[in-house]
């Protein structure tokens, strides 16, 4: 699952570094609040799920890891 996050991710914002699961994702990253919505979109897409608005609060998405749990609850793991 960490993977297919990180190819996600890549997909949106080229990043050319590693991306940790404690890479934080404005700072370290570059992303931004509209290019996160894009991302959370690509992540029902690529997982086949549908997030909750009540999950898509902006504030809750600092790290790569705040990915990896929003996705595994989606996913069972």
């Amino acid at each position: 699952m960490e993977e297919k996050i990180i190819t996600v991710i890549r997909d949106l914002c080229p990043i050319e570094d590693d991306i940790e699961p404690d890479r934080n994702l404005k700072e370290d990253l570059g992303i931004d609040s509209l290019r996160l919505v894009e991302l959370l979109v690509a992540l029902e897409e690529e997982f086949a799920i549908e997030f909750e608005l009540t999950d898509l609060n902006a504030e809750n998405f600092n790290i790569v890891s705040d990915l990896y749990d929003l996705v595994s609850r989606y996913t069972g793991g």
